[in-house]
């Protein structure tokens, strides 16, 4: 009787602990797409933003190629730098920004700093704010990473910005923990957005 009672326990258990790893495993993938969901490239003007990350890192050197390479190409666009200034950091995520356009041939005049954000919604709210108080172009081209593109669209689109994209690529060592990463925050969006 006693060991029937341990054995319909454990088989509750074991269903309960499957049907959590499933759940979890469908949010995974129902996230994964939303990463990969295809992103609205620039059809016109706008004033670029580049969200900032680590200085220093593989990730934000990645962002900047790609913002130098759009701003090249489109030598009437200007830019705002969005990141503060983080921990264990010399210097404002934005100002690293700047520095590494200027490196690329991007003149400083051509790039806002906004370095009062410490997360992506606050990289984009600061940024609207720049972006009437220096009467830039409303409509923003985004440069980030792809698998981060979704979330910061989503941010703007809760600001009434039309937004566009020019996905940075993710540097491949950094991939899985950015990806990791970003399941979390995505999660943190969608199911506690006070929390953001």
């Amino acid at each position: 009787m006693e060991r029937s009672k341990h054995a319909r326990a454990f088989r509750l258990f074991r269903r309960i602990s499957w049907t959590g790893l499933a759940i979890c495993a469908a949010w995974a993938i129902f996230l994964t797409g939303c990463m990969l969901w295809p992103v609205p490239a620039p059809s016109g003007e706008g004033t670029v933003v580049i969200l900032g990350c680590k200085d220093g890192s593989a990730a934000l050197q990645t962002r900047i190629d790609t913002a130098a390479d759009y701003l090249n190409a489109h030598p009437d666009t200007v830019a705002v730098a969005s990141g503060g200034l983080g921990a264990k950091e010399w210097r404002s995520e934005a100002e690293a920004i700047r520095s590494g356009l200027e490196q690329r041939g991007i003149s400083s005049e051509r790039v806002y700093l906004e370095d009062q954000s410490t997360n992506t919604k606050e990289n984009l709210a600061y940024t609207c704010e720049i972006l009437k108080s220096q009467s830039l172009n409303p409509t923003i081209i985004i440069v980030t990473e792809r698998y981060h593109m979704f979330r910061a669209l989503q941010i703007a689109q809760e600001h009434r910005v039309t937004a566009y994209a020019v996905p940075a690529k993710t540097p491949w060592q950094i991939l899985s923990a950015s990806y990791g990463r970003e399941l979390l925050a995505l999660t943190k969006f969608y199911l506690f957005p006070w929390l953001s």
